[in-house]
């Protein structure tokens, strides 16, 4: 994202290359933290049912 913000001042070319690359980072760290959610959502939920047993 600061790539992207600091190719502000460049040309458009320059910037829609940035802001692509921004995007495709996003988008894989998007996918990353979620299944790391998911992760973390079912070993809580294991760890409570077996609390409750």
């Amino acid at each position: 994202m600061y790539a992207a913000m600091m190719a502000a001042d460049g040309d458009a070319t320059e910037r829609a290359r940035a802001i692509s690359v921004a995007k495709i980072q996003i988008g894989r760290s998007a996918k990353a933290i979620g299944r790391e959610a998911v992760q973390l959502y079912g070993a809580t939920s294991v760890t409570i049912s077996s609390m409750c047993l």
